[in-house]
């Protein structure tokens, strides 16, 4: 049974639902699990917890808003990302913001809302940086969620001598957030403090539009799927990302948008596999479910399609679920459906 109390507030397991995916620290053998909430629903406090992976013992615990409620991790199904020093980030969704820009000396001491978080696994989850919209209140007031997609730790090489350590979202708003990871902005009332905010999808903003997934990446390109949109690939190289794509998919995906991944031979052979789970019944408000549709893209021209699974009958993916992202591993991709899984390879 998962316990955990910080800053006065116990976590109730029947208020709080494990929607996030794991973050496995290999460098403090800590398996690290985050919580959302069932719809909203409640007085639910959110939180990061960690477990030693051997002896499944709880080593540190973080609350998101212990004073003010709410400040979710949802993030459409990612786990919270680590970069090579140990630190963890992860964004949040919902509930107040009243952090100080002076960083609290214990962990837990405010209410991050609608915020990126980096947090020190070295110092039991200690704030050490965050970056806050200005819009903040208004993105809490209409429910749209900052944290509605997971954050990528970018590689180096997309950085520059003045950014070198670059990581990026997506929210509700269809708006990519570029921060520098030494220096994430905090929070500003009058103007965003990180890097570069790039608009995918201009006019967009509801409970169920925006970004719910992880951008990938491959060479220079970032992709992303917006809800309602194709997929589409950005430049990025020395901390500027492209404000238009370089190229796009002719295929939409409605809600909830592509969950992407690539396969490729190191730098070359790239394939973008984006798969469209808007067939669960979850996402149409209906009891019928339908196969998820995976399909292959060229990474270096996402106008070329090489393969869709709903070309023919014998292809078909199992029902969807939806948040889920299609895994490449040893040749083969893997998509898990409502009680099966189904897996993708060349035929011998």
């Amino acid at each position: 049974m998962i316990q955990a109390t910080t800053g006065g507030v116990t976590l109730d397991p029947l208020l709080h639902l494990q929607r996030p995916g794991l973050l496995y620290l290999s460098s403090t053998n800590t398996v690290y699990v985050a919580f959302g909430s069932h719809g909203d629903y409640g007085n639910y406090y959110d939180w990061l917890i960690g477990y030693n992976a051997t002896s499944l013992q709880q080593t540190a615990v973080f609350n998101t808003a212990p004073t003010g409620k709410a400040g979710v991790i949802w993030m459409s199904g990612a786990g919270p990302a680590a970069d090579a020093n140990g630190d963890i980030y992860f964004t949040t969704a919902n509930g107040p913001f009243d952090a100080s820009n002076m960083l609290p000396s214990t962990p837990g001491a405010n209410d991050f809302g609608d915020t990126v978080l980096k947090l020190a696994s070295a110092s039991s989850l200690a704030v050490v940086d965050f970056f806050t919209p200005m819009n903040q209140f208004a993105l809490q007031s209409g429910d749209l969620d900052l944290g509605s997609g997971g954050v990528v730790v970018l590689p180096d090489a997309f950085g520059s001598t003045a950014h070198p350590h670059l990581a990026i979202i997506g929210d509700k708003t269809a708006s990519l957030y570029l921060m520098d990871r030494d220096n994430m902005g905090k929070y500003n009332q009058t103007s965003n403090t990180n890097l570069q905010t790039v608009v995918v999808v201009p006019g967009t903003g509801c409970i169920s539009c925006g970004i719910f997934s992880t951008p990938a990446v491959w060479g220079a390109n970032l992709y992303v799927g917006v809800i309602g949109d194709a997929v589409k690939a950005y430049t990025l190289a020395n901390d500027v990302l492209a404000t238009s794509p370089s190229s796009q998919s002719a295929d939409v995906y409605n809600y909830p948008g592509a969950n992407t991944v690539i396969s490729a031979s190191g730098t070359t052979n790239g394939v973008l596999w984006a798969l469209d789970t808007n067939a669960a019944g979850a996402t149409t408000g209906t009891s019928n479910n339908g196969p998820a549709v995976l399909r292959a893209y060229d990474a270096t021209n996402l106008a070329n399609r090489l393969w869709s699974s709903d070309a023919l009958s014998s292809d078909a993916a199992v029902d969807a679920v939806k948040f889920v992202v299609p895994t490449v591993a040893n040749g083969r991709v893997f998509v898990v459906g409502q009680g099966q899984m189904t897996v993708y390879g060349l035929l011998p």
